[in-house]
């Protein structure tokens, strides 16, 4: 398996020690030890593009690969609900919105009279213990798989 292709790369977490040519030696060796690397040594390139010493801002990066992630994850929602597989009745659809309408955290966006999103749309939010996932609740809300990310929707729908 790719290093680049896990969660612990994806995720930006560890790219200050990965690109610090000396101190990340040691990370990447061990990398090294259970992933695919570029080049198959321990001073691979990146292959996200961070440069090595880096300053760049990690959770900036991060930030983008996870607006990519929810992107994904909220298109291939609405093309299940689209087609109409994994839909919930429509009697859970509406308890689920219900949630959202009176959203214990006050985090979704309302149009006109009407939830519209949880959070700024495709824009993944965490504070203070809470979440937002920025979907389109509607969409995410008809789709048996989907969940509120702070557990606030009833269960079983």
């Amino acid at each position: 398996m790719r290093y680049a292709d896990t969660e612990a790369c994806q995720s930006g977490g560890h790219c200050r020690i990965c690109r610090d040519p000396e101190m990340g030696r040691k990370f990447r060796l061990l990398v090294l030890q259970d992933f695919e690397v570029p080049g198959g040594t321990a001073d691979f390139e990146c292959p996200h593009g961070i440069p090595w010493d880096t300053d760049v801002e990690v959770s900036r990066f991060a930030r983008a690969i996870e607006r990519g992630r929810a992107a994904a994850h909220g298109a291939l929602s609405a093309l299940r609900t689209s087609l109409g597989v994994g839909l919930l009745p429509r009697q859970a659809v509406e308890a689920r919105l219900a949630v959202c309408r009176a959203c214990p955290g006050g985090l979704a966006v309302m149009r006109g009279d009407d939830v519209y999103t949880c959070g700024k749309l495709l824009e993944v939010h965490r504070e203070q213990g809470r979440s937002t996932c920025g979907c389109v609740l509607r969409l995410k809300a008809a789709d048996a798989d989907e969940d509120c990310p702070n557990g606030w929707w009833p269960r079983g729908g």
